[in-house]
């Protein structure tokens, strides 16, 4: 068993703790002052104080984010996001629907409206603007069991008032599992094993090949290549630990609504289960009877219909098989490697969720 587990449930991009909040540089600084002064004077004590804006930090996910800003006053914080204008009419839009509509009664940071009582705001740097009350909390880091009956339950609650509530569905990206090529995108890459690292660094490439058969069973087991499209609520599609806030043993805020998107609840439920257990199984993954009571706990309270282990098995491995083939069609066709990091973490999972889910039966 040990030697099995020796390559899988690795540490990744989600076992470092925070969130982190590094200074912001001076221009950015300068440009989040320029929207409070401008657009939310209600915030600042004395309007023309501008010392009351006392810091600017850049929030740190993954890597350093320069959308999103924690800024301080003398008695409050409070974090800023910023979108492109551009295209992105809809994103906010929905953003502030949901915001307002799901902080009433779920860990959601409620709206801090602008001086106008408008939800968000559009500045005349180009970006949309939303200002959110700052809410304390830490990601959760895998090593207790009690944090995951309470994290599981809130993925149910937000899925459940997801899919009661009525929202635009019009303002809302649909989740494509299959594009159509992705047999063809295969066989490109099995007829150029030898040549892959033209398109991904050498480590990367040298997985597509030693993670072969695990990817040709996953893509066989999941029938990906006839797969319909299923597109049947909205759901958070993107439920990982650094989109999730822990406080007192609570859940404290779910984050990230921009990934609130109209794809299938037992995919999105399902492969969001997988992030938050992938974490607990780091830490405990040589303990056997703590990890199957951790995979029980959480399967137990994140959903309203029970799905028994070869169900979760597929979903988990089609979400995990669309998002290798997305890094894949950028690299092989557009030369686009700017994901391709998440790659091993892709691959890794295919036989990661096999042991998660024997552990379930």
């Amino acid at each position: 068993m040990k030697d099995s587990l020796e390559h899988i449930f690795l540490k990744d991009i989600y076992s470092k703790p925070g969130p982190n909040y590094v200074e912001a540089p001076e221009n950015l600084a300068d440009m989040v002052h320029e929207i409070i002064k401008t657009y939310y004077k209600h915030l600042l004590v004395e309007l023309d104080d501008c010392s009351l804006l006392k810091s600017t930090f850049c929030i740190e996910g993954n890597e350093i984010s320069s959308r999103n800003f924690l800024f301080q006053t003398n008695s409050n914080k409070y974090i800023a996001k910023r979108i492109p204008q551009d295209g992105n009419y809809n994103k906010i839009m929905r953003l502030s629907m949901l915001h307002k509509s799901l902080s009433v009664d779920l860990p959601i940071p409620s709206i801090v409206c602008n001086q106008n009582d408008e939800l968000f705001t559009k500045g005349h740097d180009g970006f949309y603007w939303i200002v959110l009350e700052f809410v304390e909390g830490i990601y959760y880091d895998g090593y207790l069991l009690q944090p995951l009956e309470v994290i599981a339950k809130a993925h149910c609650c937000l899925h459940g008032r997801l899919g009661r509530d009525s929202f635009d569905e019009s303002l809302f990206d649909k989740i494509c599992y299959s594009m159509g090529d992705e047999d063809e995108l295969w066989r490109f890459a099995l007829q150029h094993h030898n040549t892959l690292d033209r398109y991904f660094m050498p480590e990367f490439a040298s997985m597509i090949i030693d993670y072969k058969e695990k990817i040709e069973h996953a893509l066989h087991f999941t029938e990906l290549f006839t797969l319909e499209n299923q597109n049947d609520a909205l759901c958070h599609h993107d439920w990982h630990l650094y989109n999730l806030l822990i406080m007192n043993d609570k859940v404290s805020a779910v984050l990230d609504l921009e990934s609130i998107s109209i794809s299938c609840p037992n995919i999105s439920i399902a492969f969001g289960s997988f992030k938050v257990l992938r974490q607990y199984m780091v830490c405990h993954k040589y303990d056997c009877a703590d990890a199957a009571a951790a995979v029980k706990v959480y399967m137990q309270n994140a959903y309203t219909t029970q799905m028994d282990a070869d169900e979760i098995n597929r979903y988990v491995k089609i979400e995990l098989l669309r998002r290798i083939f997305i890094i894949l069609r950028l690299g092989f066709r557009h030369r686009d490697t700017a994901w391709a990091y998440n790659l091993p973490m892709h691959i890794r999972g295919l036989q990661e969720i096999d042991t998660i889910s024997a552990m379930y039966k």
